[in-house]
C-alpha cells in the first residue's frame, strides 16, 4: 500500500485586505501518495494557486492540520522547509523562468548544484529519459516554448523529489505541448514521484489525472 506523503484537514486559509480578514479556502481535506497524478481545478482566482504555495511550504500562515512527509508542516524550521524543497520537492510553474545565460543542461543542473551534489551525466541521462538529447546544449533562446517548459520540468525532476508541484504548467501552451508536458509529468508519476497539478483545463485533466479536485467557494471536492 502507498504511503500518504500530504495529509490535510481542516485547512483554512484567510487575507487580509482593506482591514478586512477574506477567506480563501475554508476547511479543506485532502490527501495524497507516492505515483499519484492529480489535478486541481477552478476559476482564476478562486485559490489554487494559495493551495499549492501551502502544500509547497512556501506559505505558513494558515489554520488546520498540515502533514507532509510524515511531519508536522507547523513545527518545521525556515531552514527545515528550504532543504525539502530543495531535495524533495519540484516546482513547474506557468512561466519556465530558465536562465538565458546557461544552456538547457545547466538550467537542469542548477538544483544539483545548489543541493552539492552535481553531476552533468545525471542531467544528460534525464534529457534521454525523456527523448530530448537535442536539446541539452541548447540555449533556451533556441528553443520553443513547449520545449522550454519540458526542460523546466527536467529541472524540478534534477532532485529525484518525491514531489512535483506545477502551476498552469500548460497555461501557456498549445494542445499539442500540452499534451507533451503532461505526459512527461505522468511519466514522472511512474518513476513513483507524486504530481500535482493546478490547471483550468479540465479536459486535459481528465486525459491524465488519477484524481482530480474542484476548488470552489472556499471548498475542495473530489469530482473523479
Amino acid at each position: 500500500m502507498k504511503k500518504n506523503i500530504i495529509e490535510i484537514k481542516n485547512l483554512i486559509k484567510t487575507y487580509e485586505q482593506a482591514g478586512e480578514q477574506i477567506l480563501v479556502l475554508d476547511g479543506v481535506n485532502f490527501s495524497a501518495s507516492q505515483g499519484e497524478f492529480i489535478s486541481v481545478v477552478g476559476p482564476s482566482g478562486c485559490g489554487k494557486s494559495t493551495f499549492l504555495n501551502i502544500i509547497g511550504l512556501l506559505d505558513c500562515y494558515y489554520g488546520g492540520e498540515f502533514n507532509i512527509f510524515q511531519t508536522d508542516a507547523s513545527k518545521l524550521s525556515e531552514e527545515e522547509k528550504a532543504h525539502l524543497r530543495l531535495t524533495k520537492i519540484g516546482f513547474v510553474f506557468q512561466f519556465d523562468s530558465l536562465l538565458p545565460e546557461f544552456t538547457a543542461i545547466e538550467n537542469v543542473e542548477l538544483p544539483a548544484m545548489m543541493a552539492g551534489r552535481p553531476s552533468r551525466k545525471a542531467a544528460a541521462d534525464l534529457f534521454s529519459a525523456f527523448s530530448m538529447e537535442k536539446l541539452a546544449d541548447k540555449n533556451p533562446r533556441e528553443i520553443s516554448g513547449g520545449e522550454k517548459q519540458r526542460i523546466a520540468l527536467l529541472r524540478a525532476m534534477r532532485n529525484s523529489p518525491s514531489l512535483i508541484l506545477a502551476d498552469e504548467p500548460t497555461g501557456n501552451l498549445d494542445h499539442n505541448n500540452a499534451v507533451k508536458v503532461l505526459s512527461d509529468l505522468k511519466k514522472a508519476c511512474g518513476l513513483g514521484t507524486c504530481v500535482i497539478t493546478v490547471t483550468h483545463n479540465l479536459s486535459l485533466a481528465r486525459d491524465f489525472s488519477d484524481r482530480i479536485f474542484e476548488l470552489k467557494e472556499e471548498k475542495l471536492f473530489e469530482i473523479k
